[in-house]
């Protein structure tokens, strides 16, 4: 599918941004350079091109006039809004003025009747504008002629009433632009030309789109004429031209097809400046950051008040100093669409632009704001599916500041919300704070663990005790942007590490590891990363500060005890705890294969009970299964095989230096210690599953015990609530000694051949 850049080619002008929308029909240029030539008819170039000899001679007709008239070429005599300057005339002279204008036009048709090269038109106030056009001249003849209201009231519809009077009995009514022409007529007059295949291949791609979306988009989405109807306004959204023709037509201050055209225009040359590979223009495109649209949709419909709504939320005044992004800007930074579109930018616009209208009645006017599936209509494109501009709406009443969502309408308002308070207090939070929270969350990874020793927000190896019972698991530190394994494993600060063979380290994936390589998108994936984390961080310690103390910032009470503010409270922290336990998956620990030191990538687990959501025992999980996986880990089912006693051999041949063949586990030499499993990296690590009633079993090696010459296979840890030793059913076992720590519950022996 073509897109516009491609299929439609501007107009000069359109482009240089010299277009002139009062120019609609004639060419004012030709006739002046026709009068300064002397080609216009005698006596009329200084008073058609001198506008004080114009207002001072041209208030009756004029010989230049008179020949016009007299002569035998076409002639069209255009008076538009007649209204306005017959009310005026009525109010200038009351009770005859109206009546002498109508006199004038009856006179000026019956003459244009009898001559066949004259045209008269007359333009009225269509449906749509005439109240607007109405409010306005009352308006003026208030401030003009210090009338009351009922009193310019009154000389309007004498004055409407003459003119209609006159039309209904010597002219014919028409409607010169049709419902569905105007796009053809912004078409013809914005561009050079349009590939009308494209419309039809363009239109078939937005019909698809609809089809799969289903009852998520309003009805005439999929009506039979859907097509059509798309093939006629291209390169327009029908939406856009409904919205801009029929809705901000409402205003009386917004200039009907001169408002459009100029707003059409700018956007117009917008996206080629943008080169925006768009298939059609939507309401979205409209480019809120550009002077000229705020100045038409913004100044000239009297809504400056939105202007700090759009700088918030939307999009910020293009050439101003931005230190910062909008709302949206984040979000779509946050969240990139794959081809760059910005999603939320365009989908926030449909809602700002449907709030410039019935502002006065809120809510209780249906043309304020927009519901959520007409803002998904206007928006959704085969690039950018509804589902995806359901999702960016969605996220209004969690994020914005002025945009809002109420009983299913989405509107803005210049009434701060509880988000724009809380990203005043997010603000003020420090960095050093924020990364202190991110410490907090981290430490709750994994609390508890009945196999590590848990070292949470480690930066040096020093932070990780040697020549423990225990494996060490590290958690880096959050801050930490890049890490060296070596320093931890291979070292204790100055000293070098003896058990290397017991250290385990837990990254996030924002700390680049010593050896891998970055390319530059990863880089820029994982500083987003870092950010989010840390805004996330700011948010939860806001809300907080907010529920503290609400006066602080005028918030009562009862604001908080809504849902909107329970809802955030309640899923800020768990969107920090998911965020950090997604990032933290990299395993680093030295691995049997030379003793090299190896990362695994754990997958994001997410908070909860697929995550660390129960003290981290899910995390716990995780890392062995990953051990066990790659062959790092000894569990019960592969001890007993030949390949684990081989593995088993070849260890021990290192540990002794000489070559040696192992048939069971009473055939390992000396050298296969506990002290040689947990300092030589190229031993496996031992793990059982606990019985019932024990958190877990760990054994780094098979050895000897004071009880028993038969080697010992692991070591158990009690369960809380288990009060003796464990032992197994068949009987094999031992009390544990009297120096054996509380917390174990003894040493297993057991003989084991291969054949088990």
């Amino acid at each position: 599918m073509r897109d516009l850049l491609t299929t439609c080619h501007p107009r000069p002008e359109i482009l240089a941004g010299t277009f002139n929308p009062e120019i609609f029909t004639a060419s004012l240029s030709r006739v002046l350079s026709d009068y300064k030539q002397g080609k216009a008819i005698e006596g009329a170039d200084s008073l058609y091109s001198d506008p004080v000899a114009f207002f001072r001679d041209a208030t009756h007709p004029t010989q230049g006039l008179c020949t016009i008239l007299d002569g035998d070429q076409p002639t069209l005599i255009i008076i538009d809004e007649i209204a306005q300057y017959l009310s005026r005339m009525e109010a200038a002279f009351p009770g005859v003025g109206a009546e002498q204008s109508a006199a004038f036009l009856m006179a000026l048709s019956t003459y244009a009747v009898g001559k066949p090269n004259i045209a008269v038109v007359l333009s009225l106030a269509s449906a749509t504008n005439a109240f607007g056009d109405f409010n306005k001249l009352i308006r003026t003849l208030k401030s003009t002629h210090n009338m009351t209201t009922s009193e310019g009231e009154a000389v309007v519809k004498e004055a409407q009433h003459g003119v209609l009077d006159v039309a209904n009995r010597t002219s014919e009514a028409t409607t010169p632009v049709q419902e569905g022409d105007l796009s053809s007529i912004m078409a013809k007059r914005l561009f050079l030309s349009v590939d009308m295949e494209a419309a039809s291949e363009v239109a078939s791609a937005f019909i698809e789109t609809y089809r799969q979306a289903g009852t998520d988009l309003p009805a005439g989405a999929n009506d039979p004429q859907a097509h059509d109807r798309l093939v006629a306004h291209y390169p327009f959204h029908p939406t856009l031209i409904q919205f801009l023709s029929k809705e901000l037509a409402q205003l009386e201050s917004f200039q009907g097809t001169r408002g459009l055209l100029r707003t059409l225009a700018r956007a117009v040359r917008r996206i080629w400046e943008a080169k925006l590979s768009i298939p059609l223009i939507q309401t979205g495109h409209i480019d809120l950051s550009d002077g000229t649209i705020r100045t038409e949709l913004l100044g000239k419909t009297g809504n400056t008040d939105l202007v700090s709504v759009l700088d918030s939320d939307i999009s910020k005044a293009s050439g101003a100093q931005a230190t910062s992004r909008t709302v949206a800007g984040e979000l779509d930074a946050a969240n990139p669409h794959p081809e760059g579109y910005p999603v939320h930018e365009w989908a926030w616009r449909v809602v700002f632009l449907h709030s410039l209208i019935g502002r006065a009645g809120g809510l209780q006017d249906e043309k304020f704001g927009i519901d959520m599936t007409s803002a998904v209509y206007e928006m959704a494109s085969p690039a950018i599916k509804p589902a995806t501009v359901r999702s960016a709406l969605g996220t209004i009443e969690r994020e914005a500041n002025y945009l809002r969502e109420r009983n299913g309408r989405l509107y803005a308002d210049t009434v701060p919300t509880l988000n724009n308070i809380l990203r005043r207090i997010e603000g003020n939070v420090a960095d050093g704070e924020a990364m202190t929270r991110v410490e907090q969350v981290v430490r709750g990874l994994l609390e508890r663990s009945a196999v590590f020793d848990v070292h949470a927000n480690v930066d040096d190896g020093e932070a990780i005790p040697d020549k423990t019972r225990k494996p060490q698991l590290g958690i880096i530190a959050f801050e930490l942007e890049s890490l060296d394994p070596v320093r931890f494993i291979e070292r204790r600060g100055e000293a070098v590490r003896e058990y290397q063979n017991q250290i385990f380290l837990l990254a996030p994936s924002t700390t680049h590891i010593a050896g891998s390589t970055w390319m530059e998108a990863r880089a820029q994936q994982e500083r987003r990363v870092r950010q989010n984390i840390l805004s996330l961080a700011r948010k939860a310690i806001a809300v907080e500060r907010l529920k503290e103390n609400p006066e602080n910032w005028g918030v009562s009470h009862d604001q908080l005890q809504k849902s909107e503010f329970k809802d955030r409270a309640a899923k800020t922290p768990a969107e920090l705890r998911t965020a950090i336990d997604e990032s933290y998956r990299f395993l680093i620990y030295p691995g049997r294969d030379g003793g090299r030191i190896v990362v695994r990538d754990l997958g994001k687990r997410g908070a909860g009970p697929t995550g660390g959501g129960s003290s981290g025992l899910h995390l716990e999980d995780a890392i062995l299964k990953q051990l066990a996986d790659e062959g790092e880990l000894m569990t019960e089912e592969r001890a007993c095989t030949a390949e684990a006693l081989a593995l088993l051999a070849s260890c021990s041949s290192k540990a002794e230096s000489r070559s040696m063949s192992v048939t069971s586990w009473n055939g390992l030499p000396p050298a296969a210690t506990g002290r040689s499993c947990n300092a030589r990296r190229c031993w496996p690590r031992f793990w059982w599953k606990a019985p019932k009633g024990a958190v877990g079993v760990w054994g780094t090696c098979p050895t000897r015990t004071p009880i028993s010459r038969t080697p010992s296979i692991t070591r158990i840890i009690r369960h809380p609530s288990r009060q003796t030793p464990w032992s197994r059913q068949d009987g094999i076992g031992s009390s544990a000694p009297r120096s054996t720590p509380s917390n174990w519950v003894g040493w297993k022996a057991s003989s084991v051949t291969p054949t088990r």
